[in-house]
């Protein structure tokens, strides 16, 4: 058998502590909690939508879309700076087409013509409805169509379960004018704070919706909501300098 001389293995040994040193000093320290306001929380199961205006869907064990303009709406009645919109949720089909389309089925927006054809606002929202998507493809913004609007597609397709049954749950939360997308396996995913905050901070969103907004090619069909969730932190707003 043969062995390492006693400063080989010393080197081995002080490299792979220094290794898992520089692995631990990369973890990002979770966010602070803030102090939590709940502006509503939903059981859809219950057939009703609470102060939200449901257009179109069926009820059946919570909220489901059942064509292409169907949708909830919720309106915070002030436009939030810092809080998050939970919603629990089934599918029963596989949310990505043959043919490429752009489904928002969860998010917000700064203006109530929820599209990004008809306001200048803030924007938030998950897509689905093209594989290139992955799990989905999220979207937020300060600025409409320039430097400073998010685009990323994260998980993959197959993290959606089509049996009905399973319950998933996402989270699209914005603090200090930067959208954080928690998805249905507990990662994080945050916009870069070059370009969510600075001049263009997503600061601004009021009103929230379910199924699908009125830009691009329609709701989700097929995915029922259980609950839902808007919650602004209540904490002084900052102005961005």
């Amino acid at each position: 058998m043969t062995t390492r001389p006693v400063a080989l293995t010393c080197i081995l040994a002080l490299g792979a502590l220094s290794c898992a040193q520089l692995a631990a000093s990369n973890k990002k320290a979770p966010l602070p909690a803030l102090p939590e306001k709940v502006l509503f929380e939903i059981d859809l199961t219950t057939g009703n939508a609470g102060p939200g205006q449901a257009t179109g869907g069926s009820w059946e064990g919570g909220w489901r879309v059942a064509a292409k303009d169907d949708r909830i709406v919720f309106d915070a009645g002030h436009p939030i700076a810092n809080g998050y919109l939970e919603a629990s949720f089934t599918m029963n089909r596989a949310p990505h087409g043959a043919s490429s389309q752009k489904l928002q089925w969860i998010g917000l927006h700064e203006d109530a013509s929820l599209s990004q054809s008809a306001h200048a606002g803030d924007i938030f929202y998950a897509r689905a409805g093209d594989p290139k998507y992955k799990w989905s493809r999220l979207k937020a913004g300060g600025k409409k169509f320039d430097d400073t609007e998010w685009e990323n597609s994260v998980g993959d397709p197959g993290d959606w379960v089509t049996d009905d049954k399973t319950v998933q749950t996402v989270k699209l939360e914005w603090r200090g004018g930067q959208a954080i997308f928690h998805d249905s396996k507990g990662r994080s995913h945050a916009c870069s704070k070059k370009i969510c905050g600075g001049r263009f901070p997503i600061d601004r969103l009021r009103y929230a919706f379910l199924g699908g907004d009125k830009y691009g090619d329609g709701s989700l069909i097929g995915i029922r909501f259980t609950k839902v969730k808007l919650v602004e932190y209540d904490v002084p707003h900052k102005p961005a300098e």
